[in-house]
């Protein structure tokens, strides 16, 4: 008995002194909640994760539009040291009055952290304002983007607001330079009445010029697809015309920290009946 109370205090000294850098915990989440989304607008959330070896696995955002709903997933992408972003595509919170989120991150040893619920309320947009009547001529006009805080950074997720300053140079701010090529990987689902969905993924890009035009001729394979910027989003929109096959495709996609967050959403029209089109894309300027 002796012998076996000396091993175990042994192995309690021995486990006292491992430092607690080397014990395997679950990650940790830095979150900054976001109380508040524009309707119609993309919703970024943003976290910084932390784990004691440096092996996170994934980071997932969970959403539910109502206390009844079951959540959906979305995977957060790395954007860099240790921060990850999802968008919360924008049509999603059309008729919404509130929404609510949680964070959950896990290490490659399945050890799991997750954030409390989060509410956020989601208003209407902001009328846009014009300057006085005698005001017009001087004014010189500038792109001013609504903003919200997630994870404690200022993140553009707003469309832009058309404001205007008078000519003394003081006063709003400048947009962003999100002009570039964006690359990375478009992921098509679609789906036709009873039969399984078909999943294609395969390299995209999108090109914005610096006069906000966006073009992209590889989100869908033998279509050039164009559109504007509107603050920081845009929306492609694809005519499908198939043999057999009539549709619209909408790719919808908000600009952050030099990465391109889409969603797709569209319906589809067979001899078998109406199916969909849903999916996501997510680029990366070099």
């Amino acid at each position: 008995m002796r012998r076996w109370r000396f091993f175990l205090g042994l192995a309690a000294v021995i486990a006292a002194t491992i430092p607690a850098g080397a014990q395997n915990r679950p990650p940790v989440i830095q979150h900054q909640p976001v109380a508040l989304a524009v309707r119609g607008q993309p919703l970024i959330v943003r976290a910084r994760v932390i784990d004691d070896r440096g092996a996170v696995k994934s980071v997932k955002l969970f959403y539910a539009t109502s206390p009844d709903a079951a959540p959906f997933e979305i995977p957060m992408e790395a954007s860099g040291g240790g921060v990850f972003i999802a968008a919360i595509p924008g049509h999603l919170l059309a008729g919404l009055e509130s929404l609510s989120y949680y964070i959950e991150a896990a290490d490659d040893q399945d050890n799991a952290a997750e954030t409390p619920w989060h509410s956020v309320r989601v208003r209407a947009p902001e009328p846009q304002s014009a300057p006085p009547e005698g005001e017009r001529e001087r004014a010189s006009p500038k792109w001013v983007v609504p903003a919200l805080v997630a994870g404690g950074a200022a993140i553009v997720v707003g469309g832009a607001l058309y404001a205007a300053n008078s000519g003394g140079g003081s006063g709003g701010a400048p947009a962003p330079d999100l002009s570039g090529t964006y690359s990375g990987t478009v992921t098509l689902i679609v789906q036709d009445p009873e039969v399984p969905p078909n999943v294609s993924t395969r390299a995209a890009s999108v090109t914005v010029a610096a006069d906000g035009a966006v073009t992209s001729d590889s989100l869908l394979a033998g279509q050039t697809l164009t559109g504007r910027l509107s603050g920081s989003n845009f929306t492609l929109t694809a005519d499908v015309a198939e043999e057999g096959v009539t549709g619209r495709i909408l790719y919808r996609g908000t600009i952050v920290e030099g990465r391109i967050l889409g969603s797709i959403e569209g319906t589809r029209t067979t001899a078998a009946g109406a199916g969909t089109y849903s999916g996501s894309f997510t680029l990366q300027r070099p």
